[in-house]
């Protein structure tokens, strides 16, 4: 009978080589790294805080969206809070592989967990160029609407003024920012209106400003003084 061991003996070596390969390729530089999933949970990773002075400045301005709730070190006080779904990352350095970047809050920020506008910490360039084609999207989606409200508006048609009813949350499409007693909304961002016993909101009205594609843009008239999540006077909608 013919001898197969040379066979054997270079199907093992393949298989050795193979296990190499996976496991080399499956190992990682530890480094900070932002999710790169919209679905994904709220994570445990850290972006590092970056101890270096030497840092380089490039691609300044360019500008990313955050796709999931993520854990990160901030280099300004060196703490730790949470960036939120739809928050920006602005490029203001760059040190090796990675990005120095300053976060801006999609809205509101009542959680002490959660980051605040202007905190600054260090994401990888791969992970950051990854989130700046969902950033370019979002922008030119926020753009058009806008331009459809400001058309909308400029046709000055206001209808009756209608009861709010209870508090309800919309999404916030003025062109331009809105203020309550503490707080600023912008395009994209979520209020309340309408009445809430727990905060002392009696209630507030609506009226139509103009329909649209089988929507109606209404404006918010809030009856008092409003605080944290309450939409002030002026803020606009779209509804059915």
């Amino acid at each position: 009978m013919q001898k197969k061991w040379p066979f054997v003996t270079a199907v093992m070596i393949l298989i050795v080589a193979i296990g190499s390969a996976i496991y080399l390729g499956g190992q990682q530089t530890p480094s900070a790294k932002l999710p790169s999933h919209t679905n994904s949970p709220a994570t445990t990773q850290v972006a590092k805080t970056d101890s270096s002075p030497a840092i380089v400045a490039i691609n300044i301005g360019a500008k990313a969206m955050v796709p999931a709730k993520t854990l990160v070190d901030t280099r300004s006080s060196g703490s730790r809070c949470f960036i939120e779904v739809g928050g920006t990352l602005e490029v203001v350095a760059q040190q090796g592989p990675d990005f120095g970047v300053q976060y801006s809050a999609p809205g509101v920020t009542i959680d002490q967990e959660v980051c605040r506008s202007g905190v600054r910490f260090i994401v990888s360039k791969s992970v950051f160029n990854s989130m700046a084609g969902r950033y370019e999207a979002v922008s030119s989606q926020a753009n058009a609407e806008k331009a459809i409200v400001q058309s909308l508006l400029a046709k000055n048609s206001y209808d009756r003024l209608i009861d709010a009813g209870d508090w309800q949350w919309v999404n916030i499409v003025n062109p331009e920012p809105v203020k309550n007693v503490n707080a600023s909304f912008t395009l994209g961002d979520k209020c309340g209106i309408g009445r809430n016993s727990a905060l002392g909101i009696t209630g507030g009205q609506v009226r139509i400003r103009g329909k649209v594609n089988g929507q109606t843009l209404y404006e918010y008239i809030a009856l008092q003084s409003v605080s944290g999540p309450a939409c002030p006077s002026g803020t606009l909608f779209f509804g059915k």
